[in-house]
């Protein structure tokens, strides 16, 4: 007789910018203790309605909420997994009405890597990738633009005599996308795009897709440039949207955050710390000025270091080895000790947090303003 699978809510989780709502997965775990299926839930932060978007398989989730914290865009795949290659299809839900939107469905060479939308929301953005354990053509392998009502669906065409490009975000306040081209192990360079195709290369550092923080609003981008010589650590340089203006902040290890607050006026990143040792949080304005440094916890291995902006810019939560709360205006440090684990900043500055089988809503004090129970029948 088959005992039942334990459940449990995973450390991952994805908050709007606006506070209003989260994603986060849950997992079953059998008597051998390893994951045999997941789950990825949206809770609204302030009435606690739950909203299933996938219940199945085992996968690895990737979602983006749309501006206005109401639709979100997920997708997924196995690929951290020792089972056969398998993708879930991106698609776009809408949390009022419960409409699904089919952006796009992998196949037998490509599944959707990158996502992100407009700073609009008007579109959204995303790679198709080969995988990598199935090696072949790919010809649809490149960025995508999709209208958020699902009207239009396209590749963005590399121009003339660049080689293949990828999706790396989007310029600050516009609905012009960051382009980065070139290979792995080959130089790259950093483009500018209109969603017609039309694009120029930029006086910048390229960078991997994950390596590029741009706000939604603002005129200052950080781009991660890998360095080979120091370790596999992370070169961070503050420039303008459209190049110039460069203003190195430093050398980081590459699990830390480097996080523009929602309106762009500040960034936020973090020392490369020793592989044990006390982890520095720096905090910068957009244009250099006002530079603070405040002590946030301490790091053990390779535990990387996230940082999470309150929707007012107010305060940041800093995960090191637990849950640390910086107060800019205080000018203060707090480590956080409720009931509950913080996943982001409600609007009202209120924690959205799990537990083993719940989401909660805890104050910055640590105390429980509301439960939210998960249904997780085997």
């Amino acid at each position: 007789m088959r005992s039942a699978r334990r459940f449990h809510i995973g450390p991952e989780s994805f908050t709007s910018a606006e506070g209003n709502a989260t994603a986060f997965v849950g997992y079953w775990q059998g008597d051998e203790n390893l994951p045999s299926r997941t789950a990825l839930w949206a809770v609204d932060a302030f009435d606690g309605e739950l909203h299933t978007l996938y219940d199945g398989g085992l996968y690895f989730y990737r979602a983006e909420w749309r501006p206005g914290g109401r639709a979100i865009a997920m997708t997924g795949d196995t690929l951290g997994y020792a089972v056969t290659d398998s993708a879930l299809p991106l698609t776009i839900v809408d949390l009022a009405s419960g409409r699904r939107l089919e952006i796009a469905r992998p196949d037998r060479s490509t599944y959707v890597t990158n996502i992100a939308w407009s700073p609009d929301g008007r579109w959204l953005a995303y790679n198709r990738a080969g995988w990598p354990r199935s090696p072949g053509p790919c010809p649809d392998a490149g960025a995508w633009i999709a209208a958020a009502d699902g009207s239009s669906n396209y590749r963005l065409r590399e121009p003339r005599g660049v080689g293949a490009w990828t999706f790396v975000g989007w310029q600050p306040g516009n609905s012009r996308l960051y382009m980065s081209e070139g290979g792995q192990s080959s130089g790259r360079s950093l483009w500018i795009s209109a969603l017609d195709g039309t694009a120029r290369r930029l006086p910048i550092p390229a960078t991997r897709p994950q390596w590029l923080s741009s706000p939604r609003t603002g005129t200052r981008i950080a781009v991660r440039v890998k360095e080979r010589d120091l370790g596999g650590a992370h070169r961070v340089t503050v420039c303008n949207a459209l190049g110039g203006g460069d203003r190195e902040l430093g050398v980081i290890d590459q699990t830390c955050d480097v996080l523009w607050s929602n309106d762009g006026s500040v960034v936020a990143y973090t020392d490369r710390p020793p592989f044990q040792g006390p982890v520095t949080l720096r905090i910068q304005a957009a244009d250099g000025s006002d530079g603070r440094a405040y002590s946030a916890g301490s790091r053990a291995g390779y535990e990387p270091t996230v940082l999470r902006w309150s929707p007012d810019g107010s305060r940041l939560g800093v995960h090191s080895n637990g849950w640390y709360i910086v107060d800019l205006r205080q000018r203060t440090v707090t480590l956080f000790r409720g009931a509950y684990f913080p996943c982001g900043w409600r609007s009202d500055n209120r924690l959205i947090c799990r537990g083993r089988e719940e989401m909660a809503i805890l104050s910055e004090a640590g105390a429980v303003e509301r439960v939210i129970p998960v249904p997780h029948r085997d």
